[in-house]
């Protein structure tokens, strides 16, 4: 199993038994991985611990070192893989405004805020103690806010002022992470469809400005 490396040099340590990982092995990691998430999201990342995600992956905890050093770095591995599908969401945004096309855009982002929120907070969790995790984090977004900015403005067919990017895409994927919270989290009262025409109102709005 290769070792994880971040952008800002954030590195998971994983491991391997054998030169090269067989199908067993690879099943064991995606089980344990995904049982990282299953506890992260149940108990945050104060609470888990390698005996609990062990135990929902079926597996004993000499297997879970098997292959990951600690619950640090299964958090690093997870939050790996959840950034790049990020940025991938965010350099999908379409290359018009559009209404029908910012809406499956909005469905799409949404849908992986619901697939990967988990791991989201756990890492901000885990950043308030980790400066490193802090920096990956704040390194990611950055990179995301960036590029949802631009290419917002280049599907609007205007100039963005580069000071004011970080901003734009700040406040617009904050709008969608919270308005998710509120509705999934909260139970807020108000019909999905009428939630993502308002963002696509509010995306629309601030590519016209």
């Amino acid at each position: 199993m290769d070792s994880v490396q971040t952008a800002t040099g954030l590195y998971a340590e994983t491991r391997s038994p054998a030169p090269v990982m067989g199908p067993r092995a690879t099943q064991a990691t995606a089980r344990i991985l995904e049982a990282g998430r299953q506890v992260f999201h149940e108990r945050g990342y104060a609470g888990a611990s390698v005996d609990a995600i062990a135990e929902a992956a079926g597996v004993s905890r000499t297997s879970v070192y098997t292959y990951f050093r600690s619950k640090r770095d299964i958090l690093i591995t997870l939050g790996a893989a959840d950034n790049a599908r990020m940025q991938d969401t965010v350099m999908a945004f379409p290359g018009t405004l559009d209404r029908q096309a910012v809406a499956e855009w909005v469905m799409t982002y949404l849908e992986f805020l619901e697939a990967d929120s988990s791991i989201y907070y756990t890492w901000a969790e885990a950043s308030r103690i980790d400066e490193a995790l802090r920096v990956e984090s704040l390194h990611q977004y950055d990179k995301a806010w960036r590029t949802l900015a631009r290419r917002i403005k280049a599907a609007s067919g205007k100039q963005h002022e580069k000071g004011n990017e970080v901003v734009t895409g700040m406040l617009l994927m904050a709008a969608c992470e919270r308005a998710m919270n509120y509705l999934c989290d909260l139970h807020a009262d108000v019909a999905r469809k009428q939630f993502i025409n308002g963002l696509v109102d509010l995306i629309r709005a601030v590519g016209c400005a």
